[in-house]
């Protein structure tokens, strides 16, 4: 996922390539019933599991002062968007703000590969 950290809220940016996205996409389930779901790992599209690829490209218009998050589900399936959200916007540099996002999600489950990169403009 990659989210875009305004003062104000988190937001995400991209859209999961699994089968419950899919299927909350389609309208079979509703996004509560997703987020608890057991299926929530089984992708629809992947770099290296086929020759087609659907690629999605956003144009935004990035103010001054803003922070973005690219990151696996080891953090986001364990630690809230709320949460990530305070983390981020935090008065921290860079790498304390990526070690205490990897500290909080060890800390709820820390059965995933947690990856982060964030990246703040001035």
């Amino acid at each position: 996922r990659i989210y875009f950290n305004k003062t104000s809220e988190i937001q995400q940016i991209t859209k999961d390539h699994t089968l419950v996205q899919a299927m909350v996409d389609e309208g079979t389930w509703k996004k509560m019933e997703a987020e608890s779901s057991k299926y929530s790992n089984v992708l629809v599209q992947a770099l290296g599991t086929s020759k087609h690829l659907t690629i999605e490209i956003k144009e935004m218009n990035i103010p001054q002062k803003c922070c973005f998050l690219l990151c696996s589900d080891g953090l986001t399936g364990k630690v809230s968007d709320e949460e990530i959200h305070k983390i981020l916007s935090e008065e921290k540099s860079v790498q304390e703000k990526v070690d205490v996002l990897i500290e909080r999600a060890l800390e709820l489950d820390g059965s995933d590969n947690v990856s982060i990169i964030v990246m703040e403009s001035e």
